[in-house]
């Protein structure tokens, strides 16, 4: 009997079963032997018809008389079931379901989420231009000119084979387009930066959604196994 319900939980959270998403923010630093340096940032999804996982890192440093002994790159876990208002942090795979946190607080802290909408920026821009760059029944591209101190320009990234998967970047603009905006790419003008070295693609703040295959992750899959026992415990 045993056996049987664990082989169940195995088909239930299968790869079959959950889609995994990836969300990259790539940010310019420093340019060094005329090289840019960037700050690259990636948090991941994961997904099934009943729980999220948010897979968000963090860094673990230990330091010593001002001097940096230590830098890891660890995982915290945030998991909540659909239309929950609160979900539960866990600092590792196995860890037990006992801090609670508002779904809304953490999301919009670590990882775009709550009611972030990235078309918010148009409020800060003036707008010169805007050109449809590519027209495309599933993929196209919208160019903004901006006139401003700042950004010179940024390119909006649409894929309708994406507008199933659970994570936006702007609900507003998926609404528009009926579609997903999947990647943005904001140009920053040269004179913005103190660097006199010309990088080609130096000077973009990037950000993309990617969908990547589930490979099976152990850790996941026992994170979907016992919270939905926690959860069916806890309700009877």
């Amino acid at each position: 009997m045993q056996f049987f319900l664990l082989s169940c939980l195995n088909n239930e959270y299968s790869s079959k079963n959950i889609i995994a998403i990836s969300i990259t923010t790539k940010i310019p630093e420093r340019i060094v032997d005329n090289k840019g340096v960037f700050i690259i940032i990636d948090f991941y999804i994961f997904y099934n018809k009943e729980y999220i996982i948010y897979k968000l890192p963090y860094h673990k440093t230990y330091e010593s008389d001002n001097k940096l002994i230590y830098d890891s790159l660890k995982y915290e876990f945030f998991v909540y079931k659909y239309n929950n208002k609160n979900g539960y942090l866990l600092k590792n795979a196995n860890d037990s379901f006992r801090m609670q946190i508002n779904k809304d607080s953490i999301l919009k802290a670590r990882a775009y989420g709550s009611n972030w909408d990235i078309s918010e920026t148009f409020k800060e821009v003036k707008i010169k231009g805007l050109n449809k760059l590519q027209n495309d029944s599933k993929q196209f591209i919208y160019k903004y000119i901006f006139e401003n101190d700042i950004y010179d320009s940024a390119y909006f990234y649409y894929n309708n084979d994406l507008k199933n998967i659970r994570f936006t970047l702007s609900k507003s603009l998926d609404s528009t387009y009926n579609s997903k905006l999947y990647k943005t790419e904001f140009f920053l003008k040269h004179k913005s930066l103190s660097y006199g070295v010309e990088l080609k693609d130096f000077y973009i703040n990037s950000l993309e959604i990617k969908k990547i295959p589930f490979s099976n992750e152990n850790d996941i899959i026992n994170i979907f196994e016992r919270i939905n026992i926690h959860e069916k415990l806890k309700n009877k």
